[in-house]
C-alpha cells in the first residue's frame, strides 16, 4: 500500500485498519471498496430516517455506519453513528439533525480519504 496521501486528515487510521484486516492488504482494499459502496447509501438512509422520523431506519443506518467505520479506527465518526443508532432505538429525534450535521461532513472526508488511498 502507498503512503497516506498528503492533505488528508487522520480520520482514517490505515495502520490500525491493516492490523484489523490481519495484515492482509488485499482484504483491506476489499473492505475499503465495500465501505465506498455502502457508506453513501447509509448516509442517505440516515437523512431519510431523520426527515421521516423513522426510528427503525435510523437505528439500522446508524448501526451500519458504526460498523463500516470500525475497520478504519475512526472513533469520532463512530461515536456520532452510535448516537444516531441510540436515537433510533429510543425514538428520539430532537437532536438527530445536529448529530447528522456533524457526521455527514466527517464521513465525506473519510470517503475522500479512502478514495484517495484506492487511487480513485
Amino acid at each position: 500500500m502507498t503512503e497516506e496521501p498528503k492533505g488528508h486528515d487522520e480520520l482514517v487510521n490505515w495502520a490500525a485498519a491493516l492490523d484489523a484486516a490481519g495484515g492482509d492488504e488485499a482484504l483491506l482494499l476489499d473492505l475499503a471498496r465495500e465501505f465506498l459502496n455502502e457508506a453513501p447509501m447509509r448516509l442517505r438512509d440516515t437523512r431519510q430516517a431523520i426527515d421521516r422520523s423513522d426510528a427503525v431506519l435510523l437505528r439500522r443506518s446508524g448501526h451500519t455506519l458504526k460498523s463500516l467505520l470500525r475497520i478504519f479506527d475512526s472513533p469520532a465518526a463512530r461515536e456520532l453513528a452510535q448516537q444516531l443508532e441510540e436515537k433510533g432505538k429510543n425514538s428520539t429525534f430532537d437532536d438527530a439533525p445536529r448529530v447528522f450535521a456533524e457526521l455527514e461532513p466527517m464521513m465525506g472526508r473519510i470517503i475522500d480519504n479512502v478514495k484517495a488511498r484506492l487511487g480513485q
